[in-house]
């Protein structure tokens, strides 16, 4: 447990020493007026990032509870909802759906590709949800689901709409106002660069009306009484104070780099990552004009197990990396290159251990490490 892992998963990525540091301040109460000052901070930290006007708070939990949140507590059992489904995570908010209770009707498209905006389009005619939900970053395939067309869309026809950011929030550009989305959450582990156990969510004036309108069938994550808390300073729950603090300084590092910056970041060093595989060899599961720039997943070739492959990277490398899950496992490796994870050096040393394994399997393609030097 003490060994140094670079981590190149999918989530938890690398975190900037800075942000582990501000863990080992000295802890106060919930209800100190210097925590209900770090949550106004955090509040406007959060609106930044989102580039939103609109509530913004964090929730205590991983990227799960952000999207048991946003679907517990505006939908009641018997209301419709058109689910996106473009891979395990979007077929996961189709699950906690159903549990709710919901009417729930799925749109999905074939592996490696984004959800056609007129399948959309013809769902929402045909079935009259209250509710769209998808994932923007589809962890378990690397695709990034374009959302303006279909938020257009859900729009018109009046459509409360829902989008998972776990995976893209921080890495990739989520202009949450100009695209006119109702309820929208993430996890800390990933692009935001903190360690996991935090869910920032964020909801419209519309999405408030509708909060207001549901009598509450949950308590710990019940929306109502959290806004009370961050906004009136009614307790509800004693937030984990450590990880905030980790939160507030991760977010100033984001701030402090910029949007467009970091975005651009990402996308070089992810573009970089992608060409490198491709030059050895590797086949991407997303199509590339859906490629995420910071979740890459490549098929293995028959010759690799996949679970020997992650084996060999961690114990001889240092390098975490992930394989597939649901209908891709056993199949494919996944790469992540978000937050401190996102930098050259990672990618040129990940792409040469995996020169070096793919050479005892005879399966060497000279260039990889050399095309993504050429890039970074």
């Amino acid at each position: 447990m003490n060994k140094k892992t670079i981590l190149m998963c999918p989530g938890p990525s690398e975190v900037h020493p800075e942000v582990l540091l501000a863990m080992a301040k000295p802890l106060v109460s919930h209800v100190d007026p210097s925590f209900f000052a770090l949550l106004d901070q955090l509040q406007g930290q959060l609106k930044t990032i989102f580039q939103t006007e609109n509530t913004c708070m964090l929730l205590p939990g991983t990227g799960t509870s952000g999207m048991e949140a946003s679907l517990i507590n505006f939908l009641d059992p018997g209301d419709k909802v058109l689910v996106g489904v473009i891979g395990h995570f979007g077929d996961r908010i189709r699950m906690i759906a159903e549990r709710i209770g919901c009417n729930v009707k799925v749109v999905s498209a074939p592996e490696g590709k984004a959800l056609n905006p007129e399948d959309v389009e013809i769902s929402i005619k045909g079935f009259s949800p209250k509710l769209f939900a998808c994932v923007h970053a589809e962890t378990s395939t690397g695709v990034l689901q374009p959302l303006e067309d279909i938020m257009n869309i859900c729009k018109k026809y009046e459509v409360l709409t829902l989008v998972d950011t776990v995976a893209s929030l921080g890495g990739v550009n989520v202009p949450v106002d100009d695209l006119g989305i109702d309820i929208v959450y993430s996890g800390s582990q990933k692009c935001l660069g903190c360690p996991p156990g935090v869910a920032p969510i964020s909801f419209s004036p519309r999405a408030e009306r509708i909060l207001e309108s549901l009598a509450p069938r949950n308590y710990y994550l019940d929306l109502r009484l959290i806004r009370k808390y961050w906004l009136e300073r009614a307790y509800h729950h004693t937030p984990p104070v450590s990880l905030f603090y980790a939160c507030n300084k991760g977010f100033d590092l984001i701030i402090e780099e910029g949007l467009i910056n970091r975005f651009e970041r990402h996308r070089k060093v992810g573009l970089a990552l992608q060409k490198g595989l491709e030059a050895m060899g590797f086949k991407l599961v997303a199509e590339k004009n859906v490629q995420n720039p910071v979740v890459t997943a490549v098929y293995l070739p028959a010759e690799i197990e996949d679970i020997k492959l992650r084996k060999i990277l961690l114990e001889e490398f240092g390098i975490e990396i992930a394989l597939g899950i649901a209908q891709l496992k056993g199949k494919i490796a996944r790469f992540g290159t978000m937050a401190e994870s996102a930098r050259p050096q990672n990618v040129l040393y990940l792409l040469s251990a995996l020169e070096n394994i793919l050479k005892r399997y005879g399966l060497f393609k000279e260039g990889g490490t050399d095309v993504a030097s050429s890039m970074l």
